[in-house]
This record gives C-alpha cells, structure tokens and sequence, in this order.
C-alpha cells in the first residue's frame, strides 16, 4: 500500500504481490478508523516500529548501552524494509544491510561454531582467587573432554562469575580475573547507575564457556562492476507524502556504490528502503551502509 513492496520483484519475480487484494484487506480497518488506505497503512507501520523499537531498548539502554554507539544490523526479509526508520527513532546513525539478508540466519547455522556450556553454584562471599581457579580448573577439564567429542581440538575457554552485593536478588556477569570485584562495582554503576565499594560482594555461580570450530560463511562475490540504471521509478509513501522513489536491483550494485535516498533496492530474499534524507553505500563484500545525512 505504501509502495515499498514491488509487485513484479518479490522473491526475485517468482511471486507476484497483489495489490488490489491487499486494498480489499486493508479497507474495513480503515473504514472503522475513518482514514485513508495509505494512512491505515503508514499506522500500521509505525505500530511494528514501535513493537521492535521497544524490543532493541530492551538489550540495550535497559542493560547500560547506548543504541547511538551502535551499527543497526538489519537482517531477514523485512530487516531492511524498517531499519531506517528504527535506526531513527534510537538516534543511530548507521545501519548494515549484509549480503543475502533473508539467508543470514541460515549462513549463521552453517557457520556456527560449537558452544559448551558449564556452571557450578557456589554462594560465597568474596572467595579467594585460588578457590574459584580450582573450581574452574575442574569444569575445564570437562569442557576440554567434551570438545573433542566434537573434533575441536583446541577450544577457546571463557569464564565469568555471577555476582551480587550480599543480600540482592539479581546477579550480574563479570569475567574473572584478578580484578573481578573491582569490574563487579563497575558494572554495576553503568547499568543500574550506583554502585558501593563498601559493600560485601557475593559470588553466586561460576560459568564456563568453551567455544570452537566455527565455519566460514558465503565467500565474498562481486557481481558486476558496472552500476546498472535504475530498474523503474515508483510511487512511495514516506512521511505521508507520496515520492517518485528509483528501484534498483541490489545485484546490480557494485562495490563503491554511492547512492542518495529514498530508493528501494530489491533482491531474491529482501527488499530495502532507504527514505529521504538516507545515503546508500555499497562496501567491498557487497554489503549495503546506510547513513543518515547530517541535519
């Protein structure tokens, strides 16, 4: 409704979207809310932006980060269709549209690598060092036993402490080394905004992590060299304003590809928007930067 979804390129061509279908869907909300199709659409729209804007403050501001520090990686066959617009509403500048988008889970279980994880409980206060290395020394030895089960030779091991001040009921992870409960304090001041170096400090369980033989994902591929014409110009809806917007298909986008917004870019598994105000970059593994422009 909104004209980002081009009919004749959805799945590469192989389906064709329909319009008049999708009218006839949307015409009773809209009727009921007393708006225009488009904008019944365009609210539809900033409804799921909301959802999965609330969702990324979850991991992030709601755990002591800072989205704004942050590339938006956007992934599946709709990552890139919202990534602009949530990147906006976080105050992030950049967003990363990987090679083959709607693939990127499906290369992520090829590549994955074997993960083992190990805990023991352990309810003390401020244990000494040598106790907690004893401790890990035997769920190494575990994990080392286990890994090779599954042919990694030489796994890579990490552990971490779930700590607390004596007397809370929530833990947070730090890693151990000989500085663990000054990292304690640390984390505890970023994320929940105080921390009390006076305070005893609790260790509740020490985890280990052993991790190892990862694979190699898609080989990086030029496609072309040479920058194609965009495939047609269409109606899009940005911002309640209808604007004659190039389509371009993402294969024939070639390293070094610089491009101003909006522009939709079309492939077999997405489709990406790049609104107003929005550049496009291509870099030299094919994937597609989105920046927007400095108001």
């Amino acid at each position: 409704m909104l004209g980002r979804l081009v009919e004749t390129e959805f799945l590469g061509g192989t389906m064709r979207l329909d319009r008049a279908r999708a009218e006839r869907a949307l015409a009773p909300l809209a009727r009921r809310l007393g708006w225009s199709l488009e904008a019944t659409a365009a609210g539809i729209v900033r409804v799921a932006n909301a959802v999965m804007e609330r969702a990324v403050r979850v991991i992030t501001v709601e755990r002591g980060h800072d989205p704004r520090d942050f590339v938006l990686v956007a992934f599946g066959g709709a990552g890139g269709l919202h990534a602009a617009d949530m990147a906006r509403a976080l105050r992030i500048r950049r967003v990363y549209v990987p090679r083959d988008p709607g693939l990127l889970s499906a290369w992520g279980v090829l590549a994955a690598e074997v993960v083992r994880d190990y805990s023991r409980t352990l309810l003390a206060v401020e244990p000494p060092d040598r106790a907690l290395r004893a401790t890990f020394a035997a769920l190494e030895r575990r994990a080392r036993s286990d890994m090779r089960t599954e042919s990694v030779a030489h796994p890579t091991i990490e552990r971490t402490l779930d700590v607390r001040y004596a007397g809370q009921s929530y833990e947070l992870a730090v890693p151990f080394d000989s500085g663990w409960i000054a990292g304690f304090h640390r984390r505890h001041a970023a994320r929940f905004g105080h921390a009390d170096t006076k305070r005893p400090v609790e260790v509740v369980t020490l985890r280990l992590r052993a991790r190892g033989g990862a694979g190699r994902g898609p080989a990086a591929v030029t496609r072309t060299t040479t920058r194609r014409p965009p495939l047609m110009r269409r109606r899009v809806v940005f911002d309640g304003r209808a604007v004659a917007t190039p389509v371009h298909r993402r294969d024939a986008l070639p390293a070094g590809t610089r491009l101003a917004g909006p522009l939709l870019v079309c492939e077999y598994s997405a489709t990406t928007v790049v609104p107003p105000g929005w550049r496009l970059s291509v870099d030299p593994t094919g994937g597609m930067l989105l920046e927007e422009r400095r108001r």
